[in-house]
Parts: structure tokens; C-alpha cells; sequence
């Protein structure tokens, strides 16, 4: 089976929602008071999010991303959770007064191949990115949408997780091929 990389499809217009900023004294007007994830840098480091987009055409959007996070719309989120056996978490997160929500979910980093993969690890052994992903056989269900590492990380979908949110009417989301001939878990 195929993996892809599920990430907003971002070109000129296209919201963009900043949840980690540096710290810049000449923010817009447009600032948003969201809670800081200071997981991997300490909060003071860091700015609230910001929303680079109108409300018109955030509403118009499925996936909307940032700074590694997925914002997603009410029916995304639960095209998600028909895809996981509702392993993810939604948080509501205020995009003014739209319905949208944070989009974290269960960690599947032991679906990775490390020995196949080319890892960048910080000293602490914790990683800090993938330049290639492989992936362990029998690990990932054939229609499945995951994550790696959270609260920031790499969303994936198998073909046929891109398969239904195509035909779905996904919008504002491109699928890049990082994988091919995965063998898929058995159904339980």
C-alpha cells in the first residue's frame, strides 16, 4: 500500500494559522490569545497565534495548517475520527467564531523503521525530523490516518484513507507520496 503525507494545500490566499511564533514586537492586528504548547521551547520564547487568512476563506477550508499543527473543520475532524476508530483528539480551538479544532492524535511512532528511515535527533535522543520515512510491515490497518510524533508532527494517510476523503470532497489538502509497497496490518 501507499503512504502519503496529508498537509494543507497552501498557495497565495490560503490560510495559514501560526500557532508558534517568535516573538516579534510588530505583530498584526489580527492576534488571537490561543494557549502556547511550549513542549519542545519554553512559552516565553513565543508568541500567540496568529491567523494570516479571512474568515471567508478559512470557513471554506477542511485543512488549514501551521507551525507543524493541524487546524481542521468540524467535518474533517469527523472524517478522522471514521478513519482511526476514533483514536484522535479534537480540541476546539476559537479561529474567531468558526468551528474549528486542534487536531492531535494518537502517536504511532512505532509504525517508523529507524533503521530504514534517515532520522535527525536532537542530543537528547528525541527526533527531530525525517528527510525519509520507512516503514515497518503489518503495522499500519490499509485504510488509516495517522501521526508520528505529537503535539507537532507529520500527519499521514494510506491510499485508501486518501481514497475516501477524495471522495469525500476534502478540500485545501494535498497528498505527498512518502512511501510505497507497505504491507498493510492484518483486519482485526
Amino acid at each position: 500500500m501507499r503512504i502519503y503525507e496529508l498537509s494543507p494545500n497552501v498557495n497565495e490566499g490560503s490560510p495559514i494559522i501560526d500557532l508558534m511564533s517568535p516573538k516579534n514586537d510588530n505583530l498584526p492586528s489580527h492576534e488571537f490569545n490561543w494557549q502556547v504548547l511550549d513542549e519542545l521551547v519554553p512559552s516565553r520564547l513565543w508568541t500567540h497565534g496568529q491567523v494570516f487568512c479571512d474568515d471567508e476563506r478559512i470557513a471554506q477550508c477542511d485543512l488549514i495548517g501551521g507551525s507543524g499543527h493541524f487546524i481542521v473543520s468540524r467535518r474533517m475532524l469527523d472524517w478522522m475520527n471514521e478513519l482511526s476508530d476514533n483514536a484522535f483528539i479534537g480540541l476546539p480551538e476559537k479561529v474567531n467564531d468558526l468551528d474549528t479544532y486542534n487536531y492531535l492524535c494518537t502517536n504511532r511512532l512505532e509504525v517508523l523503521d529507524k533503521e530504514k528511515s534517515n532520522i535527525v535527533y536532537f542530543s537528547t535522543g528525541r527526533i527531530l525530523t525525517v528527510h525519509k520515512f520507512a516503514f515497518l510491515p503489518n503495522k499500519i490497518p490499509a485504510r488509516y490516518v495517522f501521526q508520528l510524533m505529537q503535539p507537532r508532527g507529520w500527519l499521514f494517510a494510506t491510499e485508501a484513507a486518501r481514497e475516501f476523503l477524495l471522495n469525500n470532497g476534502i478540500n485545501n489538502a494535498q497528498f505527498d507520496l512518502v512511501a510505497d509497497d507497505v504491507i498493510p496490518a492484518e483486519p482485526a
